[in-house]
Parts: structure tokens; sequence; C-alpha cells
């Protein structure tokens, strides 16, 4: 029950991980770049002929999403304490997604139909799931379970990478394939997914059986000792420069984009399909057994005068064995796919299908959106982002090139939410820019 209790307590911890971005040139490229040889429609002089070298500084994004019970739900202001029995009324999960990047930079160097590019950027993902009934169990206790049973089931996923992507696209006739090779070193892994402890509580509340399916992977994030000397490492690994050479893994990226018709076209992009072995710091904490639990015999504390506790007896029921071992696991993949139409030269419409990896399996987003060009080179679009559990998440998206040298792309999902995150069922924030360089003749 201790380990419960701190991981409802600990709700807060993921937060301070929200300070790790996302950058997405390869998507801007996808949805307002121009085919790699496409011609403009209007006159330009020679100074403003595209150019070869582009130079991709380095850029920030942060995604957050809690679709159900947000921590703002739990949070009491006045006493600055969280309150779980309304997490116990409201019958919701508390299920927090964070998935942050930040762009180290890059290059992208095209000649004629093929363009090159290198990037650096560093990955993190966190996700922390406390399923309604724990909620139900911790404020209410077990009086209420009789002859029932209950899944001790929240889960933890931490993971932070680098990423080093070697690419290159090539345009045909009205077709752009492209693909890129990727090189992670980790920083610090952490997933406890695979870990549930059933308790089979029966007539008499104080009597119940443990069913226990622990297993938990850490690399750089925990080191064990027992089950009362645990050392909590993630806040000292889980940001480096470069990563650990001794994680490394391999994967691939990809992206299309065919133009059908004049008007029509479908593109889509698969991120991260591959693995990383953790071998630097690493324990897996495994236990698979069976207990029961019949109650206190009280009566030696009269004759020692030593209290007995509840929470050492049950501590008692555990016996964890933690290994030093290397282990692998996948890397979390994202793909998006969309089709936008061109209603004329100023206004385009268009529906984005995504879809994120968060752990378990994969998770869904709907993007309609409507975009206007007032200018070349310069696009406004406004959007909805829409998650199963809430559906309404306007985003606004401005992306400009300047006299076709300077670029930018900055997007917001609930722009006016973002000074109380906490409160949100969604928040996204990126900010993208680059320079290009040596015109092509």
């Amino acid at each position: 029950m201790r380990a419960t209790i701190i991981v409802l307590l600990g709700i807060l911890c993921p937060l301070l991980l929200s300070g790790q971005y996302m950058s997405h040139y390869h998507e801007q490229q996808l949805m307002y770049g121009p085919s790699l040889v496409a011609e403009s429609k209007f006159y330009r002089p020679r100074s403003e002929q595209p150019k070869r070298l582009t130079y991709i500084l380095p850029s920030i994004s942060v995604t957050m999403i809690s679709p159900e019970l947000t921590y703002g739900d739990l949070y009491i202001e006045e006493t600055k304490t969280l309150d779980l029995t309304i997490a116990t009324d409201r019958a919701q999960d508390f299920d927090l997604l964070l998935n942050g990047r930040v762009s180290y930079g890059g290059l992208a160097y095209q000649l004629n139909k093929l363009r090159l590019s290198f990037m650096h950027e560093m990955i993190a993902d966190t996700r922390l799931n406390v399923p309604h009934h724990i909620f139900k169990l911790v404020t209410e206790g077990n009086a209420s379970l009789v002859n029932a049973d209950v899944d001790i089931n929240p889960q933890a996923l931490f993971v932070s990478t680098h990423k080093w992507s070697l690419g290159a696209d090539y345009q045909f006739e009205n077709l752009m394939v492209g693909l890129q090779a990727n090189l992670y070193t980790g920083n610090a892994f952490l997933n406890t997914y695979s870990s549930t402890i059933n308790i089979d509580f029966e007539e008499n509340f104080f009597e119940f059986g443990f069913d226990k399916d622990i297993l938990v992977e850490s690399s750089g994030a925990l080191h064990y000792n027992s089950l009362d000397s645990i050392d909590f490492k993630l806040a000292e690994n889980a940001i480096s420069p470069l990563g650990s050479t001794k994680n490394l893994g391999f994967g691939l990226s990809a992206q299309f984009s065919y133009q059908p018709t004049d008007y029509l076209r479908v593109f889509g992009r698969i991120e991260d399909i591959g693995f990383i072995k953790w071998k630097n710091d690493t324990q897996i904490f495994e236990e698979q057994s069976q207990e029961r639990f019949g109650g206190f015999d009280i009566r030696e504390s009269y004759v020692s005068g030593q209290a007995y506790s509840v929470e050492d007896t049950l501590f008692s029921k555990l016996e964890v064995e933690a290994r030093n071992e290397a282990f692998t696991s996948s890397v979390m993949n994202s793909f998006l796919i969309g089709a936008q139409y061109d209603i004329n030269d100023y206004f385009s419409s268009g529906l984005l299908l995504r879809s994120k990896n968060n752990g378990v399996g994969q998770i869904f987003f709907l993007e309609p959106y409507l975009t206007f060009s007032p200018k070349e080179h310069t696009y406004i679009t406004l959007a909805n982002f829409m998650q199963k559990d809430a559906l309404i998440n306007p985003k606004v998206t401005l992306h400009t090139e300047l006299a076709n040298t300077f670029g930018f792309n900055v997007s917001l999902v609930n722009p006016w939410q973002i000074g109380r995150y906490y409160d949100s069922k969604m928040i996204y924030a990126s900010l993208g820019m680059y320079v290009k360089f040596l015109r092509r003749e």
C-alpha cells in the first residue's frame, strides 16, 4: 500500500519534466513546403530564386495530454494539497502524457530532385496512469470490497533519448518519398507497465490474498537496495548533452507526398520505428508469486510491548528480486496521414489523422483544418485537435518564409490555457526556425 500512496502523491513529478520539447521540421515541409522541383506561379527576381542549403535552427516544442482527470481537478489551491476524494467522486482515471523534444538544429541540402538532411534532437516521453479504483481503495479502504478483488496497477513510463538522423528525399513527377536512418543514444528509462498486484478480499475484510506479477525495467532511473531503500536517480540522468553511448538504438522514419491533381495532395509520415538496447546502470525488478494475509496476532505485543505495523506486515509479503541486466525497448513511434484540397489561390482545407504510442498502444487524434495564404510562403492555419475524451482543442499555426531566406513556424493548441496547463485536457506549443543559403542556379 505504501507504494500506491507514493505513486498517488507523486503526480507532481511528471510536470517537472514538461520543460523538454519537440521539433517538427519534416512535418512543416510536408504541409507547407513546395515541391523539390516545383516552379513558382509568380515571377521572382534572381535574388529570390530557390536556395540549396537550409540551416535548421534549434527549435522547441511540448505536448501535454490529460483527457480525463487533470492535475488541476485534484489540486486545492488554498491548502496546496491534492484531494483524492475528488478523484473518487469523479469516477475517472488520472492519465497524464507528456511528449517533448528540443532540436539542436540540422542541415538540409537540395540538389535538383534530391534533398539530403541531417538533424540532432533530444526526445522525452512521460506517462503516468492511476486507475480510478485505486483512488477509491485509498480513500474508502477495503471494507466495501468484501468478496471482491482489485488490481493495484498504477503505470509509470519515462524515456529520454537523443536522436541523430540522416535522410534523403526524392521528388518524382508528382510524388515525393523520403527516408531517414536514426541512431539513438539513451539518457534514462523507467517502465512499470507490466506490474500488477491483484488483491482478493474475503468475507473478513482483514483477510485477503496477493497475486503478484511485478516487472519494472530501469536504466539510470532507480537503484534498488531493499523495499525501504530505493534510490531515485532519474533527476540526474533524465537530461544529458549527448546521451550515453552505452544505450544505443537504431530506427527509421519515412514520409511521402503525392499530388494526383492540381488541387489535391495526400501526404504522411511515420516516425521512430526502432529499438534501444539499455545497458547503462540498468536494473530489472521482478516478482511473480502468490501470498495470503490472514490478519494480525496481537497477543505477542502484550508480552514484548512492541506495536505491530500493518504497513510492515504487508511489505513482508513482497520479495522483489533485482537483477543488473541489459534489456531492449521499442522507440515511442508516431505517424500522421493527411489530405489537403486547394479551394483557390488563398484558401485550402484538409484533414490530418495522427497517432502516438503511449507505451501500451496507439492513441489517435483527428485534426480538421483550414489554411489562409495571404501571400506566397505565408500560411495561417486554424484547426481543431480532437481526441476521444477531449473533442474541442482549437489550434492556430503561423508558417512564413521571409525573402526566401528566413522561415519560422509557431503552433499553439489551447493557447489561452498555457498559463494554467494543469487544468487543461490538452496543451501544445512549438516554435521552429530555419535559414536558407546558396542560391540554386
